[in-house]
């Protein structure tokens, strides 16, 4: 690929620490500026869980065991019109709805109008459909809520799913009685003897409303609203009684929809309104809320501040006697209260629910050792990760509450003040650069690119290290006045807390900014170097590039490939770009953005493109010109080496001179073509004895010459859309030999083609790397592993590791032919 003009690598400089004291009226943080460190905190974890997993937007809230209500928001509430997800956006909350059933035949027995050990023959054994009901003689209220009825689960026939499909139609609706609803399950096996065993079933929450209804002489959602939420103020908890819901967000099937062939589109509301009609959920769930009011009910349910008599050892009455259910993999073992899940975690024990609707899910928890609730609700269905979400969530709000503020503002710790020499480093490195910053600037802003997340790498996995490359940075003079650097600062913070800091001091940057201006301010350059630098990201319309570290209103500073290197005991979770300027008056202003830091978790399963012994000549290393191209990254180039550890036979004066030339490259996994290039010709070797740099200007200097935007360069490829929105690339393939067109569906395995050397490379080699984007030139590239290859041991201090990043100058094994072909 093209190589880096820049070479700009940020390291690290010595700083001297002084220590500061300060009295407790000076330094103690007010209750408001620790929750919103706490709001801080919880949105860049949210951004980096989203930036991960890759959902279309969340929101997630927590209660403090003082009743504080922080929500927060990450994402798009819509993709394709990019509405930013906001707190106050609602959601479906499925299953959730069953808590409020729940609690509300507990308040109706202790006010003493039923019991909930009452045989459900109380209020259905005269309808003449009842002696079809499994176990129905046998079944109690308690055993509804519980599932220990026996009854199967009409909510996933497909009768339900077909109908409710079918009111895509906006002429259509599906509203069936109480009655319907049970009645699909008549005549059926009981799936246990009642009160032998567990199945969930929404069928057993239809029942249980029903009787609400009958002893209440009311709608189910009238007497939800006078007992609950009126009472709660849990104001934007709403019924499901048609399509319009207010501040809805849109909900989406996901890539894996499994209900496409009922009719089911991917996108399924618009915002404000569902594109399907609900109702039919109605006490099996039947709810829209917002994730404040879902962590604000589960707070006061399992706070036991809901009702004002006994209530909570009810909710919580598992029977012992049965062994723990563990068919929800995302909890692991649990038991099952009346409509509560009970569990252990790393927060303690959790109570709670979960919830599902089509194009939503949501999961409350309330950490009873702490007496915090947390809900998180994602625009996805079935997202089996919103229990990591509450626990990474719940890790961050617990550290807030262990972190009780001492006199002198200094975070306490558990163990006698351990963070304290945290805290104070924090401090003094705040004093030392920011202490004379009169003001955060309104016309100064700051811009990172690409401006999304920042992934981290495995630089070593054998001592634990990892680093994180800041690809781009602007600081822009939006103002009227003129205004000049003095200091730009990168901090990586772990839960708010600064852990590693890289300072870029004006005085030591003058030299580098006055050897590079002239190719940052060339228009050419921006044109042709976008996808390296990112002018288009960072370099608003009508900004210019500033000739000194004095911007001019309307002109810019840029700083490139700030590295940070990191202790994998510790990572952070956020970057925090800081620059500090002086106007004309001597005053100092600052500002500053913020990234979340994600070390990434592929979504599918991939194996190696090639199959032999392969060497690396470049990966993601710092020594890597990858590294300093977003896209490319994660990028790996891959050559083959033979006898005499030269990777060609002879001379290497033509391409088929070399052992990597021609063979097959594999898709890594299961995908469809996308993007396919198959008629550049093969490059021009060097000349036997030719220099490196005599060659590049020769040839690689020309080639993009005559084709500034890259498709010559680029020379033949294939990009491969998998599951998940992960893009293989497959760059310099062989002239004429890829095999596979746009739309194609692929095998992992399947050979796309044959390596080559077109476009800009010294001699035959395959670029691979995975991105976000079908773009191969944009966005980011993702760091992978691979299920198939193993390390070549040719030293004892290898990390001999498969499961592992691989760095530049390793060989690995992929399995058969062999490394001589």
């Amino acid at each position: 690929m093209k190589p880096n003009p820049l070479g700009i690598f940020g390291w690290f400089k010595g700083f001297a620490l002084a220590v500061v004291l300060c009295g407790a009226w000076a330094c103690a943080p007010s209750p408001q500026s620790e929750h919103e460190r706490l709001e801080r905190a919880l949105t860049a974890k949210l951004e980096s869980l989203q930036a991960l997993y890759g959902f279309p937007g969340a929101t997630a809230s927590v209660v403090l065991p003082d009743g504080t209500v922080i929500a927060v928001a990450a994402g798009l509430a819509d993709v394709e019109e990019k509405i930013p997800m906001r707190a106050d956006h609602k959601m479906q909350a499925g299953s959730i709805g069953k808590t409020f059933v729940a609690a509300l035949l507990v308040k109706l027995h202790n006010d003493g109008r039923l019991d909930l050990d009452d045989q459900i023959e109380k209020w259905f054994g005269e309808r003449p459909w009842f002696s079809h009901l499994p176990n129905g003689r046998d079944i109690t209220i308690r055993m509804l809520l519980n599932h220990s009825s026996g009854l199967e689960n009409h909510a996933w026939y497909p009768k339900v799913i077909e109908s409710t499909g079918a009111t895509f139609d906006p002429e259509r609706s599906y509203r069936p009685s109480h009655e319907e609803l049970v009645t699909m399950v008549l005549d059926k096996p009981p799936l246990f003897p009642a009160g032998e065993g567990f199945a969930y079933s929404d069928t057993n929450y239809i029942l249980a409303g029903w009787i609400i209804e009958l002893v209440a002489g009311e709608n189910y959602y009238a007497v939800l609203q006078s007992e609950i939420l009126d009472p709660l103020g849990l104001e934007h908890t709403v019924p499901l009684v048609g399509r319009d819901i207010p501040s809805l967000a849109v909900g989406y099937m996901g890539a894996d929809n499994e209900f496409a062939e009922f009719g089911f589109p991917d996108r399924i509301a618009d915002i404000g309104r569902l594109y399907y009609d609900p109702t039919f959920e109605w006490t099996g769930g039947g709810l829209a809320s917002t994730s404040a009011d879902l962590a604000k009910w589960g707070w006061s349910l399992y706070s036991g501040a809901a009702f004002d008599v006994p209530y909570v050892e009810q909710i919580l009455n598992v029977d012992d006697s049965r062994a723990p259910i563990t068919d929800v993999p995302s909890i692991g073992p649990y038991r099952y209260g009346l409509a509560v899940y009970v569990h252990d975690s790393p927060l303690g024990t959790l109570y709670g629910h979960g919830g599902v609707m089509f194009g939503y899910t949501s999961r409350m928890r309330y950490a009873a050792d702490h007496g915090f609730a947390v809900a998180v609700q994602v625009n996805r269905l079935f997202d089996s990760y919103t229990q990591d979400y509450i626990e990474e969530l719940g890790k961050i709000t617990l550290r807030h509450l262990e972190c009780a503020q001492t006199r002198d503002g200094i975070c306490a710790g558990q163990e006698g003040g351990g963070n304290n020499v945290k805290k104070i480093l924090t401090a003094v490195l705040a004093a030392l650069s920011w202490g004379n910053a009169s003001a955060i600037a309104q016309d100064i802003e700051v811009r990172v690119a690409p401006s999304d997340v920042i992934y981290t790498n495995e630089n070593n996995r054998r001592i634990g290290i990892y680093d994180i490359m800041v690809q781009t940075i602007s600081v822009i003079n939006n103002s009227d006045e003129p205004v000049t650097l003095e200091d730009v600062v990168i901090e990586a913070l772990e839960e708010g807390d600064v852990i590693l800091t890289d300072r870029l001091l004006a005085e030591n940057y003058l030299e580098v900014w006055n050897a590079f201006y002239p190719y940052f301010s060339n228009p050419e350059t921006q044109k042709s170097d976008d996808t390296l630098v990112l002018f288009s990201q960072t370099l608003p319309e009508g900004v210019s590039v500033s000739p000194t570290l004095m911007l001019e209103p309307g002109t810019a500073i840029l700083v490139r490939n700030r590295l940070l290197a990191l202790s994998g005991y510790i990572l952070p979770d956020t970057v925090r770009v800081r620059a500090k300027l002086v106007d004309a008056s001597g005053k100092s202003i600052a500002a500053e953005t913020s990234l979340p830091v994600v070390k990434y978790e592929a979504k599918n399963e991939f194996i190696f493109p090639l199959k032999g012994r392969w060497y690396l000549s470049s990966s993601s290393s710092i020594r890597s010109h990858h590294r300093a191209r977003p896209a490319h990254e994660f990028a790996l180039d891959l050559m083959r080496i033979g006898d005499g550890g030269k990777s060609f036979r002879t001379d290497g004066s033509s391409p088929e001179d070399y052992y990597a030339f021609g063979e097959d490259v594999l898709a890594i996994a299961d995908g469809t073509v996308i993007a396919a290039e198959k008629d550049i010709p093969e490059t021009e070797m060097p000349k036997p004895g030719e220099a490196r740099n005599d060659f590049a200007q020769r040839v690689l200097g020309a080639m993009w010459e005559k084709d500034p935007t890259g498709r010559i360069a680029g020379g033949n490829y294939v990009v491969i859309e998998h599951p998940g929105k992960e893009y293989s690339v497959y760059v310099h393939m062989r002239h004429n030999s890829v095999t596979v067109t746009p739309g194609d569906k692929v095998k992992q395995g399947q050979v796309i083609g044959q390596l080559g050397i077109s476009g800009d490379g010294f001699e035959p080699h395959l670029h691979f790397s995975v991105t976000d984007t079908a773009d191969m030139n944009y966005g980011h590239g993702l760091p992978v592993k691979f299920t198939n290859v193993n390390p070549v041991g040719f030293s004892s201090t290898l990390d001999m590791s498969a499961s592992r990043l691989f760095l530049s100058g390793e060989f690995v094994d992929a399995g058969d032919p062999a490394p001589d072909k």
